[in-house]
């Protein structure tokens, strides 16, 4: 728990490495800061939250019931995929042509139901009855049971987190619901117990109005499915998947971009590590451009996971003369997240295609 921790810290720090920090507005252009140009989409295609306000996000002063309760319009590509069907009624290879051949985002009205679908098959690539008992959900009474079952420690960290997780969008019964989820999780993990990021990637399924056991299942889902490992002491799986982080982007990113990667000069564990540890949650991404990243999290596991952050690199990372720039106003780091942060909000569509492409890549690369 400590470790993750310290981590976070060091990223934060590493944006330090060359010269003081400056606290004034910059005016360089997209270009010059290395973002990629939006990607040309597909008009049936407009992204989840198109009838909904697009400025809203985690720190936008929106609550989680408007979050829940502005539903989207599916695209036409979704409509005639479904042909009035149910969406869990759709088989599993037509769903992912449509997602990964595609690249048709999932509406949220159709996520609420398909979700829980994958939650209960990633559990069953686990062989063990604490997955067997995600996957059928809890009832109340087991919630209860298992939230009460914690030490005394796990709960006093968990509750250091309340407040500070999504502090402008959750109030006191988002935060109650929260505790109760992550109580549960680290009651279902005493090897894991509770580590920073958990609360980050609960609090998605709380605010999209998940109940309790689903949120659960969730959490459970992407923990075990997705990221296995990370959050346990010493963070073995972190530390494995930034091993094969390294090895594999010799052999994915070009000439270019791996030049622009190394005049970053910051180790590629601590740029990762909220990426991975969070899985884009809590950071300043929107909620639709997370929930799409998950999507594919939740289809294809750790390997859309490396492939994701690979993504970010490719379109995001700042020039090597941005990067060597002395004067800079910006630290080339802060320039790479405000890059990303921009790309989330203007088109996260580009992450989504960009992992597709790369998928196929990384199993010939491995």
């Amino acid at each position: 728990m400590g470790q993750a921790r310290n981590l976070m810290r060091r990223e934060a720090k590493e944006t330090k490495f060359r010269h003081q920090r400056h606290h004034c507005s910059v005016s360089t252009t997209c270009a010059s800061e290395g973002i990629a140009s939006v990607h040309d989409t597909d008009v049936e295609d407009d992204d989840e939250l198109s009838c909904q306000d697009k400025s809203s996000d985690f720190s936008g002063g929106i609550t989680t019931s408007s979050l829940c309760e502005r539903a989207e319009v599916p695209s036409l590509r979704w409509k005639r995929a479904l042909g009035g069907r149910h969406p869990s009624e759709m088989p599993e290879g037509e769903l992912r042509a449509l997602m990964l051949s595609h690249g048709a985002a999932v509406p949220l009205q159709c996520r609420v139901d398909l979700w829980p679908r994958w939650f209960a098959a990633a559990a069953e690539t686990q062989p063990n009855i604490v997955a067997e008992l995600a996957s059928r959900f809890l009832s109340s009474e087991e919630l209860t049971e298992l939230q009460e079952n914690i030490p005394h420690e796990v709960a006093r960290l968990i509750e250091l987190d309340l407040p500070r997780t999504m502090p402008q969008v959750f109030g006191i019964a988002e935060q109650c619901r929260l505790n109760r989820v992550l109580r549960v999780f680290a009651a279902l993990h005493p090897e894991i117990g509770y580590c920073q990021g958990l609360n980050n990637i609960a609090a998605v399924f709380v605010a999209l109005g998940f109940d309790d056991a689903t949120a659960v299942a969730g959490v459970e889902s992407l923990v075990t499915w997705c990221c296995p490992g990370y959050h346990m002491p010493r963070l073995p799986g972190f530390i494995r998947d930034v091993a094969i982080l390294k090895q594999i982007t010799g052999h994915l990113l070009s000439e270019e971009t791996l030049r622009r990667l190394e005049a970053l000069d910051v180790p590629l564990e601590a740029l990762a590590a909220q990426h991975f540890l969070s899985l884009a949650a809590g950071s300043d991404w929107k909620l639709a451009a997370t929930v799409q990243l998950w999507d594919l999290l939740l289809l294809e596991g750790r390997q859309a996971l490396i492939a994701s952050f690979i993504a970010l690199l490719q379109l995001y990372l700042p020039p090597v003369e941005a990067s060597n720039a002395g004067n800079s106003e910006m630290e080339p780091v802060e320039v790479f997240r405000r890059n990303v942060r921009r790309g989330m909000q203007n088109d996260p569509v580009a992450l989504t295609k960009s992992i597709r492409n790369l998928l196929p890549q990384m199993a010939k690369a491995q």
